[in-house]
């Protein structure tokens, strides 16, 4: 899963917002309540595509794996010469 277009439109304008206050005022102030709860729900959003990316990743290794394991056997019983 992909984080979706509107959600990094949001990530996009958060970060916009930031880098312009600092550059006005040369800190960042503290976040206001509503900027905390949407970047929070944002975060969780990309910690769960990340997650589940990691999970695909995961799944193609053990798959990956079985492939090698076969390789080794071929190779053990004289099929191939490297």
């Amino acid at each position: 899963m992909k984080l979706d277009k509107p959600t990094r439109i949001q990530l996009g304008a958060l970060f916009n917002q930031l880098v312009l206050l600092y550059a006005r005022t040369g800190r960042l102030p503290p976040a206001p309540l509503d900027i905390l709860i949407e970047s929070s729900d944002t975060m969780v959003k990309w910690y769960t595509a990340c997650r589940e990316r990691v999970r695909e990743l995961e799944l193609e290794l053990e798959k990956l794996k079985g492939e090698l394991e076969g390789c080794r056997r071929v190779a053990e019983r004289g099929g191939w010469r490297g």
